[in-house]
């Protein structure tokens, strides 16, 4: 046999193009056949140029009998094929010891509208795997019943126009080619790599089983009014169309009607006959007039043959599912936003094909373009119309305090009074805490357990106060006063179970979980950040070095750079609150003023001992019963802190500060203990550095000063350095006596 040899370039490409698709399906177990293909003059490549099956028959004898689920045999008789013959397609085997069915729709037989009375008598059947014929047809892939069913491509057991592909019978599959120049490609999200080999279900099944029994004739669906009952109906099963069905039945519905050519009372009049018949519970009746608007409003050109399909797909989309676009934005993100009801979400580009391709299904008509294409030119449709001018969810301006729940958006004043409003898409939210607001909410398992856990400070009333305005802070998006929290503790202290509580108010969609320092190793994730209130490292180790730098841009309204995977860089204003927790301190090269006013260290002293105050479900039962309370003292906390303007930090704050400072910047705990300020005196500055690295060495410390860093951390601490006869010197400082 011969190999394919370079100059064979479009074999070669074809070769690899069939066994890239093949592969897949031999995971799944599903036998695979060549037949011959389809060449550049739309002739079938067997080279008979009379052929009856161009494009459709087996290269070699013996059929379905021969196909194979072996990689390496179909790699061999691939090879063979393409030297022989030059255009081969690829086909499967389905039926019983396959375990895979298979309906073969067919427009050109109303085979659309034998599957949409189907789905509307029988519901919706599963997406499954799909993909769309070179002929212009359908292809649903189900997973094969217990019953003995022969290949029916007549229409005698589901109606006119499906053929149910089975035993002894094959079926050509993507990427194989037509005569007539279609070609068989999968459709979004419902091939082998992404979708799944789903039951039929029971309705479609019992259908089916009557088909078989009553000698393959199709099996009459009954209209609503007279249909017998059914053996699901029997088991005590609804055969209702349920809620989340009911605008995708009616809708399709609807499209059958008007491609009959009924006005749009009349088919508004049969739609609210059928909501109120079969829909569990019955939609609104302005939802029934909206649906039968969408459909009656884009519909006429496509069936005239007239506008862009594309265009008027997308207005459905944005019709039926975002209020005529108002729900949905494409921001300088490179993101999708869809509004929620509460707030906008990232959408993600797989969801929106699938919503996308939903829609299309349901078009009237066949549109003369493939599916796949006619999806990705529906969202670069989307993208452009919603793209946003403007900066419609501030990522680079400051952003008003409000606090966004499930039930309300609770606007902040300048006061730290709220006002309630309810949820509307132009507040333009993107986050929202994940809880209830009720104004006479009570936390009284909460606040026994904060006042607990710093019953051990020197001033537990003014820990607890500043840990409700701290929260309070966190809850909302407005970002004036920096901040970069610390919770420190050994074990068994509370910190860890007071912190899931803050997760669980706001919420796990607004919380970035990870290491402060992967922010600088990999770009990406800095992209992630917008719509986030909070970064949380819950598990700082010991030694660890802290991003200053990072830091410093997180903890308050900075401009940053962010990017995702294949979109272009954009530009936001950070606005999370980067909150660390250790039981040993982390170190910080950087000791300046700037970040040392942002650094608050809470200390969690107090140890819980078990069989005295320790509750291993305390925490469980708070978060579960009393996070609207929790809510409640948040706010409360944050109207002190607006009314003031500032935190009034704690001394226990302060002290702990300051503590973490000095062991996490060796510089302090030097200048403590070896220099003392001495007025008219000059030290040089080289003398001072020579002595800190030997107080360093002494002291086991591995994270010394450079000397060229050791002049400004001295500035930082408030010393000025300077020059006289003899160099570089220090003033006002000396060293201690004991050290002449």
């Amino acid at each position: 046999m011969k190999t394919l040899t370079p100059t064979n370039r479009t074999q070669r490409r074809r070769y690899k193009h069939i066994m890239r698709h093949a592969k897949p399906l031999a995971k799944l177990n599903i036998p695979m056949l060549l037949v011959h293909g389809i060449t550049a003059d739309h002739r079938c490549g067997c080279g008979n140029a009379d052929c009856a099956k161009p494009g459709k028959h087996p290269v070699s004898r013996g059929g379905t009998a021969k196909a194979t689920t072996s990689m390496k045999e179909l790699r061999r008789r691939l090879k063979a094929a393409l030297e022989s013959y030059g255009a081969v397609n690829l086909a499967v085997a389905p039926g019983e010891a396959s375990g895979l069915l298979i309906l073969d729709i067919d427009p050109r037989n109303d085979g659309g509208k034998t599957f949409e009375r189907l789905e509307r008598e029988l519901g919706a059947l599963p997406t499954s795997l799909r993909y769309q014929t070179g002929g212009g047809g359908f292809h649903i892939w189900v997973r094969h019943p217990a019953l003995i069913i022969k290949k029916d491509n007549r229409g005698k057991l589901l109606g006119s126009g499906i053929d149910v592909i089975s035993d002894n019978a094959y079926a050509i599959v993507p990427p194989s080619s037509h005569a007539r120049g279609g070609k068989y490609e999968w459709l979004p999200d419902a091939d082998p790599d992404s979708g799944t080999l789903t039951d039929m279900p029971k309705p479609w099944l019992t259908h089916l089983s009557a088909g078989l029994a009553n000698g393959a004739k199709p099996m009459p669906v009954m209209k609503t009014k007279e249909r017998k009952s059914t053996p699901r109906e029997a088991d005590g099963q609804t055969t209702s169309i349920r809620e989340g069905q009911r605008n995708d039945a009616l809708t399709r519905l609807a499209g059958t009607l008007h491609r009959t050519g009924l006005s749009p009372d009349t088919i508004r009049t049969a739609l609210e006959l059928e909501n109120e018949a079969r829909c569990n519970p019955p939609l609104p009746k302005d939802e029934v007039a909206a649906i039968v608007a969408s459909v009656t409003r884009y519909r006429d050109e496509l069936i005239d043959g007239d506008g862009d399909p594309a265009h008027l797909l997308m207005t459905m989309v944005l019709a039926e599912h975002f209020d005529d676009g108002k729900r949905l934005a494409f921001a300088e993100d490179g993101q999708f936003w869809a509004y929620t009801g509460t707030h906008f979400r990232p959408l993600k580009i797989a969801a929106l094909k699938k919503l996308v391709l939903k829609v299309a299904q349901k078009l009237p008509v066949k549109v003369r373009r493939s599916l796949s294409r006619l999806v990705s030119s529906t969202i670069d449709l989307m993208q452009a119309t919603t793209a946003e001018d403007g900066d419609r969810f501030g990522f680079n301006r400051p952003m008003r305090a409000i606090v966004n729940c499930r039930n309300a958006e609770l606007w902040i004043t300048p006061r730290g009074g709220v006002k309630v409003r309810s949820h509307r898409p132009k507040s333009n939210l993107i986050t929202c805490l994940d809880v209830e607001y009720a104004a006479d909410a009570a936390c009284p398992e909460y606040d026994a357990a904060v006042e607990r856990i710093f019953s051990d400070a020197k001033n537990p009333k003014a820990m607890v106060r500043h840990w409700n305005e701290l929260v309070g802070y966190l809850i909302q998006p407005k970002r004036d006063i920096p901040l970069i929290l610390m919770l420190r503790g050994s074990g068994s202290n509370g910190k860890t179970a007071l912190m899931q509580v803050v997760q669980a108010l706001v919420g796990e969609e607004a919380i970035y979980s990870g290491r402060i320092d992967d922010l600088e190793r990999n770009r990406f994730l800095v992209g992630s950040l917008p719509g986030k209130l909070l970064l949380v490292d819950d598990d700082v180790r010991a030694g660890t070095r802290l991003p200053d730098g990072m830091l410093k841009k997180l903890s308050e309204e900075k401009q940053l750079t962010g990017e995702r995977k294949g979109k272009d860089p954009f530009t936001f204003r950070s606005r999370v609150i980067p909150i660390l927790l250790f039981n040993n301190p982390p170190s910080v090269a950087d000791i300046s003023h700037g970040l040392r006013r942002r650094i608050q260290v809470i200390p969690f002293d107090h140890a819980f001992r078990e069989g005295v105050d320790l509750d291993r479900t305390l925490f469980t039962r708070i978060i579960a019963n009393e996070l609207s309370g929790v809510l409640r003292r948040a706010l409360e906390g944050l109207e002190h802190l607006r009314k003031r303007g500032r935190f009034n930090i704690p001394d226990d704050v302060r002290a702990a500060t300051d503590e973490w400072l000095e062991a996490a910047n060796p510089l302090k705990g030097y200048v403590a203990e070896r220099l003392i300020e001495t007025p008219r005196v000059a030290t040089p500055l080289r003398d001072i550095y020579d002595d800190y690295d030997r107080w360093a060495q002494q002291n086991g410390i591995t994270f010394r000063k450079q000397f060229k860093s050791f002049k400004q951390d001295l500035t930082s601490l408030g010393y000025t350095v300077g020059r006289n006869n003899t160099g570089v010197v220090v003033r006002g400082v000396t060293f201690k006596p004991a050290l002449e």
